[in-house]
């Protein structure tokens, strides 16, 4: 019966791991070539180097995924050492399981599932804790975005102030949470209360976390925000886009955060970040230019291409590692 069992639950992995290729391969080919992505890049385009604004977002993305991947080791440390490589594949395997969830949060299961299975509950544990950093650094530039167009575009608008007031205290809330990991995990794997008895394995994963650690991945998060967002304005510079960098980068601050707010599954993904973008650069837009339809199709545009690079192109490696995951096989 045990071993009708194991097979069972082998063959619906192995499923899932054909299904998890399946659908990335097929939404390649729905948005990239059936739906004239490349002849649409071609049309806008205002650069002549094309190809050189292209390479650079392209090469940025082992930097990108490579930060994120240092991230991963250096939390998963105290309970499991992994190499770098071995990290970066568990990221690239992570990314290619989010393709069937909302925001990706299947990210956390095919990360895990690299782990041998008695470390899967704290694999988890640890892959949460790395997103929460990014998080945490996205709802801080967010505020700064939000306070810049609260200020000199929107100064008049109650709903943008109590917007940006909720984010500040979600964002102050998120770093307090986050630099006292250690503590309150102590304080959970100890109690007797239902919440800390049910979820006891993953809360005693954290417990051996420092705030200098937590400070010194947040830094890691802080630059990794960096890499993506220079890419960004990589790609946009194929574009005669008039905003300077100072207030790009603001805008996308904006964008950024109100994007890992909104749920949204891999397949309606692109049509989230194209609507969000239009309306978080929009604002500073609709200020300098008379018809801002062409900067709109530039940035819907360089949010598609961004996309592709930094998770269609990525999910695609990951499914190279999926049939290889130590738990399709236990």
């Amino acid at each position: 019966m045990k071993s009708s069992t194991v097979s069972s639950k082998r063959i619906l992995n192995w499923v899932l791991a054909v299904l998890i290729v399946v659908v990335s391969y097929g939404f390649l080919y729905k948005k990239v070539w059936q739906a004239n992505l490349l002849e649409s890049l071609f049309s806008l385009v205002q650069s002549e180097y094309v190809v050189l604004w292209l390479l650079l977002a392209v090469l940025l993305m082992p930097l990108n995924w490579g930060i994120e991947a240092l991230k991963w080791t250096k939390l998963l440390k105290p309970i499991y050492a992994v190499s770098f490589f071995q990290a970066l594949r568990a990221v690239f395997a992570g990314i290619s399981f989010s393709m069937l969830t909302p925001n990706r949060l299947g990210e956390f299961l095919g990360r895990a599932l690299t782990l041998p299975s008695s470390y899967t509950k704290q694999g988890a544990s640890v892959t949460l804790l790395g997103s929460l950093c990014q998080l945490t650094i996205t709802l801080v530039m967010g505020v700064v975005g939000g306070l810049y167009l609260c200020v000199v575009y929107l100064s008049e608008q109650v709903w943008a102030w109590g917007a940006w007031s909720v984010l500040l205290v979600v964002a102050l809330l998120a770093v307090w949470i986050l630099l006292g990991t250690g503590k309150w995990s102590q304080r959970l794997t100890v109690s007797e209360n239902w919440f800390a008895k049910k979820f006891r394995p993953y809360i005693s994963a954290l417990r051996g976390y420092s705030v200098m650690q937590i400070v010194y991945v947040l830094w890691l998060s802080f630059v990794r925000y960096i890499v993506f967002a220079a890419q960004f304005l990589v790609l946009l510079q194929l574009f005669d886009f008039p905003l300077g960098i100072a207030e790009s980068l603001l805008a996308l601050s904006v964008y950024y955060v109100v994007v890992a707010c909104i749920p949204s599954f891999f397949l309606s993904e692109i049509g989230v970040r194209g609507s969000v973008v239009i309306v978080a650069f929009g604002w500073i837009l609709a200020t300098i230019t008379i018809d801002p339809l062409i900067h709109y199709q530039a940035l819907v545009l360089t949010t598609t291409l961004l996309w592709c690079i930094n998770i269609l192109l990525p999910a695609l490696i990951g499914c190279l590692f999926v049939f290889r995951l130590r738990s399709l096989n236990e």
